[in-house]
């Protein structure tokens, strides 16, 4: 149930996986005080981790698009678009 949950929010698989670990971290105290039994600790780790790769976000800016940009922010003359321009 709450792995579909963290799919459905399309978390990616490293942080699904970071969750997964702490469960079964809190799921192995919890069941050496005794809160709960050897077959539902057993069966929170027996949850397999998730397999895949990060999908990267947008995509790269053409020349053109990237020239626009520092025009537009040499037209706007302000510390801001001074500074941001100053990456280039």
């Amino acid at each position: 149930m709450v792995l579909q949950k963290l799919i459905l929010e399309k978390k990616t698989p490293n942080s699904i996986n970071l969750i997964l670990s702490a469960i079964k971290g809190v799921a192995e105290e919890a069941r050496a005080s005794r809160i709960i039994d050897s077959d539902t600790y057993q069966d929170i780790r027996s949850i397999r981790r998730i397999r895949g790769n990060r999908i990267g976000r947008g995509r790269s800016l053409s020349s053109s698009e990237i020239t626009a940009i520092y025009q537009h922010l040499d037209s706007l003359n302000t510390a801001v678009s001074v500074r941001d321009a100053a990456y280039h």
